[in-house]
C-alpha cells in the first residue's frame, strides 16, 4: 500500500475541497448506517407482528373453546324479583337451542 505525506494546503479552495470530501465521507458513512438500522428495526417488528397474530390467535380459539362450553351450562342464578318477571315474560331462551355440542 502506498502511503502518500500529507501537503500543506495552500488556499481557501483546496481547505474546502478536502472538508467537502471529509464531510461527504462521514455522511455516506451516517446514511449507510441509518439504513441498515431501518432494515432491522423493520425486521424486529414483522417479527414481533407474527407473534401478536399469533397470539391473538390463541386467544381467539380459547374464547371460542369457552363459548361452547358456556352454551351447555344453565343460566346463572337470578334473585326471586327478576325470576318474577322473567315468568311472567315466558321461558328464558325460547326459540334458541338448548344446548350446542363443541366442534
Amino acid at each position: 500500500m502506498d502511503i502518500h505525506k500529507p501537503k500543506a494546503i495552500h488556499s481557501w479552495r483546496e481547505f474546502l475541497k478536502e472538508l467537502g470530501t471529509i464531510v461527504l465521507g462521514i455522511l455516506i458513512a451516517l446514511g449507510l448506517e441509518q439504513a441498515v438500522e431501518a432494515r432491522r428495526e423493520h425486521q424486529l417488528a414483522a417479527e414481533a407482528h407474527e407473534a401478536i397474530l399469533a397470539e391473538m390467535q390463541v386467544d381467539l380459539d380459547r374464547v371460542d373453546y369457552r363459548m361452547r362450553q358456556q352454551a351447555c351450562r344453565p343460566p346463572p342464578h337470578r334473585g326471586p324479583e327478576r325470576v318474577g318477571r322473567g315468568l311472567a315474560r315466558g321461558p328464558r331462551g325460547a326459540g334458541r337451542a338448548q344446548c350446542r355440542l363443541p366442534r
